[in-house]
């Protein structure tokens, strides 16, 4: 999975569905899918931010 900024709802809808199947794995924060995994939920929590922000507006 590439990581890209997330701009929809539907690319967010996959790093949410990404998330979950990292999660559920379990990986050690210092593995190549843990990073991914920190990553991933930054990326979802600056989403999520930003969209509460315009709805704000």
């Amino acid at each position: 999975m590439n990581l890209n900024e997330i701009h929809n709802e539907e690319e967010y809808d996959q790093a949410v569905k990404k998330a979950r199947e990292l999660t559920s794995a379990n990986p050690r924060p210092d593995s190549p899918e843990g990073r991914k995994l920190e990553i991933l939920l930054l990326m979802l929590n600056k989403y999520e931010g930003q969209k509460s922000n315009n709805t704000n507006n």
